[in-house]
């Protein structure tokens, strides 16, 4: 026989007691399977009998209680199904719990045993879920408790029997696979005697063949040397291909650039007449006009604070793509940035005749830590759209803490509304930049297309997600989860819903102000304004003029434009600075940045040069308020 044929011959012996040892292993496997079940059955089958009996006491103890009694009851009743299932599912080895085989003769035959047990169980523990309070079931829980001792002993042989058996049966498989493991060893040995000695032989040989191999290898090897330096020059034109690509990204990142400053350029043009606009209509709407005057008013602020609005959207889109959109970390009041929302679109849904919900949890604290301007302009955006879409129905901003940690909270926030709803392909697109549901819809409803592209990436910055559940004609829900921080309690606000003319300032004496600013309109509103909260006020054109009437004069707060011909406002307050004395002193001579230009550097140049806060363009009286609040009445008072 050929060293070929004894190979296959002992290579099929290995196959062959390879196949019989795993399918041993898997029939072991098998076995010990159906041995676990049925002792976690048996087990299972014990405790049942203890919970039928504790129950049981339960009901007996709870008669007088007719509640409690039939939620036992019904307790009771489940207990006893299953109890009844378990018990047939081991007499017939029930396949559908995982039991095969057949019980042997000695199991059987402790089933029967059991067997007068097992009903007194069932069929007392039954007759006590259909009884009432009336009457009188002490019989009952006396047979239980009788009979579930007995069958406590009687189960417990029936769980050793199991548990003998089966390991019976694993010895019996153990032995069985030794023996083929001998063999299967012996069957190695052999080929190693009978194929492999003589294959070294024939290595010796293709020893020979490799070494003229090598010969050929050495060809190859100058062939691969040509190649490679064919490689080397495909590396040139890559680097040179690089170069071009980098050239691109630079001519890219000027773009950016470019797009940046125009930005801040057209924040600046529209904002300052926006200012001007803004401020005139507040003052007249202070001077009691007639309600036709006081209609045409509000409709005058509504269209120019949503013109603002959509300034905003296309700044904020512009500082999120450029990566230049920072996030503050301050503590404020949850419970007053909500009801701020409310009382700022309320006046949308009563136009409209649907109901605005605020579903606020009552264990939400009133002071957290995190970005309230931007989720509140989150907020503002998700409940205006809602407002926006619903035609009659309702619309609800929930508020909800759903985790909590030692220095944070998860908390969840949605807008519901019975509005028009989106259809199911469109509802990724909404999502996306300068996109609607459908080409009608912003002539129908209006808006950029932007508020919620801006909301969903503000949510990834501040560390949530977007969620959208929404069916056409039925309206829609968009909802998040954000981990803001926890806060010390802090000071609660004065009540400020007095009209803005009305609010009175807290400070010793008249205080004099300085006003900056290029623009004639701007300082006749501020000055108005000042002049509300019995200020004097005294007014500068430019930097130059500032910085010499703030040596000539006393001031307790200067509001500096930051654009101005002349000197702009940077340099001012860096010269003013620069005086000698106290008095001109960050502590002692507050300067706010009054600007119509948004961007984030502008800013940071403002705390750069020594002013002390910031007031953005076109401005609330109420924000003026604030800061005047802030400044000179908290320092002075």
């Amino acid at each position: 026989m050929n060293t070929k044929n004894k190979y296959i011959i002992l290579v099929c012996s290995i196959i062959l007691l390879l196949v019989v040892t795993q399918v041993i292993i898997q029939y072991s496997i098998s076995v010990q399977k159906h041995d676990s079940h049925l002792i976690n059955l048996s087990g299972q089958q014990r405790m049942l009998s203890q919970n039928i009996s504790k129950k049981a006491l339960l009901v007996f103890h709870q008669k007088d209680n007719f509640a409690h009694l039939q939620t036992h009851q019904k307790e009771l009743n489940q207990l006893a199904q299953q109890f009844k299932e378990v018990h047939l599912g081991l007499l017939t080895r029930d396949s559908n719990l995982g039991l095969g085989g057949e019980n042997s003769i000695v199991i059987k035959q402790k089933l029967e045993d059991i067997e007068p047990y097992f009903t007194a169980l069932l069929e007392n523990a039954t007759a006590l879920t259909n009884v009432s309070k009336k009457d009188n079931l002490q019989p009952f829980v006396d047979e239980i408790m009788k009979n579930e001792h007995l069958f406590l002993v009687q189960m417990n042989a029936i769980v050793n029997q199991y548990d003998k058996e089966a390991t019976q049966r694993v010895a019996s498989l153990q032995r069985i696979e030794i023996i083929l493991g001998v063999t299967t060893f012996i069957v190695l040995i052999l080929e190693i005697l009978l194929i492999f000695m003589p294959l070294i032989k024939s290595l010796v040989q293709r020893t020979k063949e490799v070494e003229q191999s090598n010969l050929n290898l050495q060809k190859r090897n100058e062939e691969l040397t040509l190649s490679k330096q064919k490689i080397k020059q495909q590396n040139t034109e890559i680097l040179e291909k690089n170069e071009e690509l980098f050239l691109a990204k630079q001519t890219a990142e000027a773009a950016a650039i470019s797009k940046a400053n125009f930005l801040s350029n057209m924040s600046h043009e529209i904002r300052t007449p926006m200012n001007g606009v803004l401020g005139i209509t507040n003052i007249l709407m202070e001077e009691n006009p007639t309600e036709t005057q006081r209609k045409h008013l509000g409709l005058l602020k509504y269209s120019a604070e949503n013109l603002l609005n959509i300034i905003n959207d296309i700044l904020d889109y512009g500082k999120i793509e450029s990566g230049k959109l920072r996030l503050e970390k301050e503590t404020f009041d949850i419970h007053q940035t909500l009801n701020n929302i409310k009382e700022l679109l309320v006046h949308k849904s009563d136009e409209k005749n649907i109901d605005f919900v605020l579903d606020t949890d009552l264990d939400l604290p009133r002071f957290i830590q995190g970005d309230p301007y931007r989720l509140n302009q989150i907020l503002i955006n998700l409940v205006g759209n809602a407002i926006k879409f619903t035609k009659k129905g309702s619309v609800t901003l929930t508020t909800k803490i759903i985790g909590e940690q030692a220095d944070d909270l998860l908390l969840f926030f949605a807008v519901k509304d019975t509005g028009i709803g989106i259809p199911k392909d469109k509802q990724k697109l909404i999502f996306e930049n300068f996109t609607q549901a459908n080409d009608s819809t912003n002539r129908v409803y209006g808006g950029t297309g932007l508020g919620l592209a801006i909301s969903k990436k503000l949510l990834e910055l501040m560390g949530g997600k977007i969620e959208l559940q929404s069916e056409l004609g039925k309206g829609s829900k968009f909802s998040f989860a954000l981990r803001l921080g926890k806060a010390k309690q802090a000071t609660i606000q004065k009540d400020t819903l007095l009209p803005i003319k009305e609010r009175t300032l807290h400070y010793k004496g008249i205080k004099k102000i300085l006003l900056v600013d290029d623009n004639m309109l701007n300082l006749s509103v501020g000055q108005r304004f000042l002049n509300y909260w019995d200020l004097e006020c005294d007014i500068a054109k430019n930097g130059q003029e500032a910085l010499e009437m703030v040596i000539q004069n006393e001031y307790e707060l200067i509001l500096m434009d930051l654009q101005m011909p002349v000197m702009d406002g940077f340099t001012a307050v860096q010269e003013i600075r620069l005086l000698e004395g106290a008095k001109y002193k960050s502590e002692n001579l507050p300067i706010i940045a009054l600007t119509a230009s948004a961007v984030a550097e502008v800013r940071d140049r403002v705390a750069k040069v020594g002013m002390n806060d910031f007031l953005l363009k076109p401005y609330k009286p109420q924000e003026l308020y604030e800061i005047l609040e802030k400044h000179i009445a908290s320092r002075l008072a």
